[in-house]
């Protein structure tokens, strides 16, 4: 009878050996220096183009991408965003990144962006 209740109450203990989850997200953390941002056609405002090969084409159609940039204080922001009255947003295709940089106003932006930093973060799409 002792050997049934013990059997019976050490069947509810297991050894937890589920492995960790995995995780296909992807995250990439970058300077972005103030000397990689070009003017823009118009001449209004910034854009830098950055290479990323990690944007495969099967990334490009079924994943998402996402771009932050950290302005101050260590925190990043997600685009698109406004700080101190200019718009940055990015536009991305297979192989790279384009940011922007303007004043919500249109008005012309006359200095380069200073140095930031920038975050990627590639999501697999789930099934």
């Amino acid at each position: 009878m002792i050997a049934l209740i013990g059997l019976v109450g050490m069947s509810g203990c297991s050894k937890d050996d589920d492995p960790a989850p995995f995780n296909p997200n992807r995250t990439f953390v970058f300077d972005l220096p103030s000397d990689s941002w070009e003017p823009t056609a118009d001449g209004r405002g910034w854009q830098t183009d950055l290479d990323f090969p990690e944007i495969t084409s099967d990334v490009f159609e079924y994943d998402n991408v996402d771009v932050h940039i950290m302005f101050t204080d260590e925190i990043y922001h997600p685009l698109t965003t406004v700080y101190e009255g200019i718009t940055y947003r990015y536009d991305y295709a297979v192989g790279s990144i384009l940011l922007e940089a303007r004043y919500l106003d249109g008005s012309q932006i006359r200095q380069r962006p200073p140095t930031r930093y920038g975050k990627v973060i590639i999501s697999e799409s789930w099934e």
